[in-house]
């Protein structure tokens, strides 16, 4: 992945490869008492406006809607992330938050807060009163990464948190991708989006090239994580040209490996960092199955 790919585009391409997994990790009581959704609808960026003189957000702004068979109410889930605790204006999060609601009338919208650091206490909410009288109170879920993400991921291993765990700052960078890929692989569905889940690994680890031969190094000496399959996906995905990248995703798919869906995320992840050109990715595109 290329290192201009900011952390926002690999978490909005997270979304899309498990979206159900997104669900369960941060409203994992929805999931297990509705089961997956039927169907996952990502929020366009312009639903979001930009408040007037705030600096738009370098990390990850997402919205994804989702809805269920059985009629069960619709459900936005609102995630705004924060490198600083002390930065988090719970203004805009509720300028968000009304924003998709006034878009979306009768729709549930949960807004999550991500913050990196564990250094100040976060708002959890934002209420106003008049003369004691209650009159606005909106509360948010809050994911504290340093003090949260691997506690919740012990008590319910999840895809998506096992990638985020990439993000935290308590190891080298190396160190940090090789742990979130075995969270990965002992996750439920993590061996099967192995594939799809590295290039996301690497960039909120920030792997770059002078990391990466030590990174997939610990990856070849783990005798925990090292079948055959999975070093040579993580060599190709490190080594290889564009063109047999774009091959080994098919051939990948053909074999029963991984599934369509996840090499179509690929594949446009690569054309987006510039790794493939157009031309290759309409070929690859059009040569899945």
């Amino acid at each position: 992945m290329a290192p201009s790919m900011r952390h926002d585009e690999a978490f909005k391409i997270l979304a899309t490869v498990a979206p159900a997994d997104f669900l369960g990790a941060f409203l994992p009581e929805v999931l297990a008492r509705r089961g997956p959704p039927a169907h996952v609808v990502a929020e366009g960026s312009e639903v979001l406006p930009v408040l007037p003189g705030a600096q738009r957000s370098r990390f990850f702004d997402v919205a994804l809607r989702f809805s269920w068979p059985d009629g069960h109410q619709q459900i936005i889930l609102l995630t705004e992330h924060w490198s600083q605790g002390r930065a988090v204006q719970a203004e805009r999060v509720a300028f968000y938050t009304t924003g998709l609601m006034l878009r979306h009338p009768g729709v549930t919208v949960v807004p999550v807060l991500v913050i990196a650091d564990d250094r100040v206490q976060v708002p959890t909410g934002l209420a106003t009163s008049l003369d004691g009288v209650p009159i606005f109170d909106l509360r948010f879920r809050v994911l504290i990464l340093p003090r949260d993400l691997l506690p919740r991921w012990h008590a319910a291993p999840n895809l998506v948190l096992a990638v985020l765990s990439a993000l935290l700052p308590d190891l080298p960078a190396a160190e940090r991708g090789h742990r979130a890929i075995g969270l990965v692989l002992r996750s439920p569905g993590g061996t099967t989006l192995l594939y799809a889940a590295l290039p996301l690994v690497e960039n909120f680890a920030s792997i770059t090239p002078d990391v990466r031969p030590w990174f997939h190094h610990l990856l070849q000496q783990d005798t925990t994580m090292t079948t055959l399959l999975d070093y040579l996906k993580a060599e190709g995905k490190a080594e290889g040209k564009a063109e047999g990248k774009a091959e080994a995703l098919v051939d990948l798919v053909r074999a029963g490996v991984i599934p369509p869906a996840a090499a179509r995320a690929q594949l446009q992840q690569m054309h987006a960092a510039g790794v493939i050109s157009r031309v290759q990715l309409d070929a690859s595109l059009a040569a899945l199955p």
